[in-house]
């Protein structure tokens, strides 16, 4: 049962179980009519296509989430590691908002990072507030952030 589905145009990328995997599932970019473009194993549930691009992240072990990464929407090639988290305590989570934006969170229990997502990369949000919830830019250009520290 797939996690995420993106339909655009004749193209849906989706999240599945890996069946050769067990607890691990893999991104599928596919046609309309069914044929494999291209797959990436080892992710999570987020999944987002901005523009050309498809972001992703990567996991390890028992759904750690480590890197986010990005690749061509159309064909898969030219994969990039935006970002890496090497404490183990973090998870990594996707945020799609407003006016196309798109977001990254770092958190633990105690503290959480948001990063906004622009092409290939990243610029830090708020450093260490208890919580952060994007709500995406404004008309203005600003990004809207809800925190509580």
């Amino acid at each position: 049962m797939p996690g995420a589905i993106i339909i655009q145009g004749n193209i849906v990328w989706y999240i599945t179980s890996d069946d050769n995997e067990f607890n691990k599932n893999k991104l599928i970019c596919e046609s309309s009519d069914g044929k494999i473009i291209w797959t990436k194993k080892a992710v999570s549930s987020d999944i987002a296509i901005v523009n050309e691009l498809c972001y992703y992240i990567k996991v390890v072990d028992f759904f750690r989430t480590t890197e986010l990464c990005v690749c061509n929407a159309q064909t898969g090639n030219d994969e990039k590691v935006l970002y890496r988290e090497m404490d183990k305590k973090r998870d990594l989570i996707l945020h799609k908002c407003a006016n196309r934006t798109l977001y990254l969170s770092s958190s633990s229990p105690l503290d959480s990072r948001l990063y906004r997502v622009n092409g290939n990369k990243l610029d830090q949000l708020v450093k260490n507030s208890l919580l952060q919830k994007p709500l995406g830019e404004s008309i203005y250009g600003d990004d809207c952030i809800l925190t509580r520290n």
